[in-house]
């Protein structure tokens, strides 16, 4: 997951179902690892940023800690395709109930 996508790296994605847990679960991987954690949730107007911007964070950041209507998002706008994941981490999942 080091290195640029270009060169084929890929990156983590942790989802979280919460805005607190974006910034616990980041914090964590930050102490225990020596990764670049970029952090992601709604109150950061990201549904406004553009593509430059988006692949500017990915390019820089090799662990993703996301909301999933987010991740979601940078999916189905190609800001993200599966391919270049190479971990995704589905926290509190058994939360996951109907349309999720």
């Amino acid at each position: 997951i080091r290195g640029s996508l270009s060169l084929d790296a890929k990156r983590t994605v942790f989802v979280v179902n919460t805005v607190p847990l974006v910034y616990q679960q980041a914090e964590a991987i930050e102490k225990h690892t020596a990764l670049t954690v970029g952090k992601y949730e709604g109150s950061m107007n990201v549904d406004f940023w553009s593509d430059e911007k988006w692949q500017s964070e990915i390019e820089n950041h090799e662990v993703l800690v996301i909301i999933s209507k987010i991740l979601l998002d940078l999916i189905l706008h190609s800001h993200l395709p599966l391919s270049m994941i190479n971990l995704m981490i589905l926290d509190e999942c058994h939360h996951a109930t109907g349309m999720h």
